[in-house]
């Protein structure tokens, strides 16, 4: 990334005032390409366990893409929006992009049980997620950049440990234990992150990046808690929120993903987090997407709680200059996947 591009994401972070957002575009041209057949994974083994695979692939990804303004390439290094819970016993089956955990009967069918629960740094999850790091930052040349794995916030790492309706339950008729295997699971992702961070910092990498898309030049993780939108406003006070706040100072930066609708009765609670740096809102699947008018109430507000607001995967320019000139710019970043350069243009230049 040029100087200009670092500066701004400083910028985004300390919530400075700028003359336009953060925008991070990205124009994907690999699928249209004659190699892509060829690199592409052939199975679920090579789309999630074939290290070397999956390296070729974001070379291959890289190689076909075109970046402009504050956009960067990066690997993720996804295993599913919970592997934590992968590497604790929990199971789990690989899908076209995406990983389903807690398929089985729950391994926990009494809290005791959660008391003998550790990471287990042989198992295949953790084991997958170390040589994935390892190979990754062997290939750190300054091309692309590394994010921390979803490792998963506190319920969501504890709903397929425990099911779903059994959790519910226990939030209401077990309240301290849940209280107890929240604070457990908080030390285990300290644990977990810490691990991968050393990887990544051991192969000269400073600062991190995420699926967000968003570049930060310390330590940062995007929090979530998707259980949330089937609990009170209450029960998130009473559960989530000392989880969040202990992830904050455990952190140097962070954003909220905020997950659709069903999440909305929570915003005060997290706009209330002091060292909470923001928020990412996705609408979720069947509602009017990120650009249209009716999430704009929930972004001045963001806003005006003197808190960041990302908005990713906007397609079409118009749609991005829409939310550039709707906005205010401070704390403001819009990640953008467009299907030409010349789109990115469009959109560069109308904001200059």
């Amino acid at each position: 990334m040029t100087k200009e591009a670092l500066g701004r994401y400083h910028s985004f972070w300390n919530h400075e005032k700028t003359d336009r957002p953060v925008i991070n575009i990205t124009v994907p041209q690999y699928y249209n390409t004659e190699g892509w057949d060829d690199i592409k994974p052939k199975s679920m083994a090579d789309e999630w366990e074939n290290v070397d695979a999956r390296y070729s692939l974001l070379r291959y990804q890289i190689e076909h893409s075109r970046y402009f303004a504050e956009g960067f390439p990066t690997e993720r290094v996804f295993l599913g929006s919970v592997c934590l819970a992968g590497m604790i016993g929990c199971d789990y089956k690989y899908m076209p992009q995406t990983v389903w955990f807690g398929l089985k009967d729950p391994i926990i069918k009494d809290w005791r049980d959660f008391e003998s629960i550790s990471i287990d740094k042989e198992s295949p999850m953790f084991q997958l997620t170390e040589n994935l790091f390892t190979r990754f930052g062997k290939g750190l040349d300054g091309t692309y950049r590394l994010g921390m794995t979803d490792l998963g916030g506190n319920l969501d790492i504890l709903c397929p440990l425990r099911g779903t309706e059994e959790l519910l339950s226990d939030l209401v008729f077990n309240p301290d234990d849940i209280t107890k295997a929240i604070e457990k699971t908080d030390r285990m992702f300290e644990e977990a992150f810490d691990y991968f961070y050393k990887i990544i910092t051991a192969h000269g990498q400073k600062g991190m990046s995420s699926w967000m898309g968003i570049w930060c030049d310390n330590r940062y993780f995007p929090l979530q808690c998707d259980f949330a939108a089937m609990i009170s406003p209450d029960h998130f006070q009473q559960f989530v929120i000392p989880s969040l706040k202990r992830a904050c100072d455990f952190l140097d930066n962070s954003m909220f993903h905020l997950d659709g609708p069903a999440m909305l009765p929570h915003v005060d609670h997290l706009l209330a987090l002091e060292r909470l740096n923001g928020i990412q809102w996705t609408p979720g699947d069947g509602n009017p997407p990120i650009w249209d008018e009716k999430w704009f109430g929930l972004y001045n507000k963001i806003q005006s709680a003197n808190k960041n607001l990302a908005l990713l995967y906007i397609n079409g320019a118009e749609n991005v200059i829409r939310l550039c000139e709707a906005l205010s710019p401070r704390g403001l970043i819009i990640h953008a996947i467009l299907d030409t350069e010349e789109e990115a243009r469009e959109v560069i230049g109308r904001l200059k």
